[in-house]
């Protein structure tokens, strides 16, 4: 799932997928950083909850993965390929 989050209030539906075992790859570009820091803290704690992983993968744009997926040099050079290209 591709999620660009702009509010905190949105952030309940990014947990609701990470719950559900899933891949979000989060963009927080046009994020306000306060709001940034506190969207990162919590989808953290939602994956550690999870035994998950959380990686910036390019500037303000992070990968969340489920503890059945591991982070590796070859899934983060996909997920950064293809979030190249897309408007979010």
């Amino acid at each position: 799932m591709f999620k660009k989050l702009d509010r905190f209030e949105d952030v309940a539906g990014v947990a609701d997928v990470l719950n559900e075992k899933r891949i979000v790859v989060l963009n927080l570009e046009t994020c306000q950083p306060d709001i940034s820091r506190r969207i990162i803290d919590f989808l953290y704690g939602v994956a550690y909850a999870n035994n998950g992983e959380l990686k910036r993968i390019a500037g303000r744009a992070y990968i969340i993965t489920p503890y059945n997926v591991p982070l590796t040099g070859e899934l983060l050079d996909e997920a950064d390929s293809s979030s190249m290209g897309i408007t979010f």
